[in-house]
């Protein structure tokens, strides 16, 4: 197996300084991050009370779109996980330990992302079949959900021992 090859501290020692160490940008990744799943989250429970008061009705494009929606969430959770563990800092401030632990909370992020996304493209294909009138398309939609990529095995890529 090929070693990895961690950054390199720059050599000029004028650039790290105790400051520089100390920079984090946590707040505003959390920040950012907060604002966008309390817009979203909101979002999906209109949806659904619309759907479910007004409409009498959930679909599965809905029951997909609140899947996406828990993923979401679980990312936001990520975050928080990631947050002791280096999420805003430099590279240099973070050491080994604290680095497997952050990219084991960025291999669940990872994943929580790419689940919600596929979530999330399912409900509006979903939507588009319940709205589509020619049956061709239809068909093809049907087809498109069929055709979902596979994921490849990977060695854990938070063990920097090996």
């Amino acid at each position: 197996m090929a070693p990895i090859i961690l950054p390199q501290i720059p050599s000029d020692s004028a650039i790290i300084t105790p400051q520089y160490l100390a920079q984090s940008h946590a707040t505003g990744i959390l920040t950012f991050v907060g604002i966008d799943a309390a817009i979203a989250l909101t979002a999906v429970l209109l949806r659904l009370y619309v759907r479910r008061v007004m409409l009498r009705f959930i679909g599965a494009d809905d029951i997909c779109m609140a899947l996406a929606m828990l993923c979401g969430l679980g990312v936001f959770v990520c975050f928080l996980g990631e947050l002791p563990h280096g999420l805003g800092r430099h590279f240099q401030a973070i050491t080994i330990p604290e680095l497997e632990v952050y990219l084991h909370w960025s291999f669940v992020h990872s994943l929580l992302v790419f689940v919600g996304a596929a979530f999330c493209k399912i409900s509006i294909c979903l939507l588009l079949i319940r709205l589509v009138k020619h049956r061709r398309f239809v068909y093809f939609l049907w087809a498109l959900l069929g055709t979902y990529p596979r994921q490849t095995k990977s060695k854990h890529p938070w063990d920097l021992r090996d």
